[in-house]
């Protein structure tokens, strides 16, 4: 589980729909830029602000 500051900045910035959508699917938040959609319908997102130097997709 995330801490409350790390939830409230991402339901910002995935908007309270998604938010609340990945907290009952998932149980956190989590936002960033959409990288790709594979054929499944699956959805990859990036974040590069919480992501570890050289760690890219």
């Amino acid at each position: 589980m995330s801490t409350v500051l790390r939830t409230l900045r991402n339901l910002r910035r995935a908007g309270i729909k998604d938010a609340l959508h990945q907290m009952q699917h998932i149980g956190d938040t989590k936002a960033g830029t959409l990288i790709g959609i594979d054929n499944f319908g699956n959805k990859y997102f990036e974040n590069m602000e919480e992501e570890l130097p050289l760690r890219t997709r």
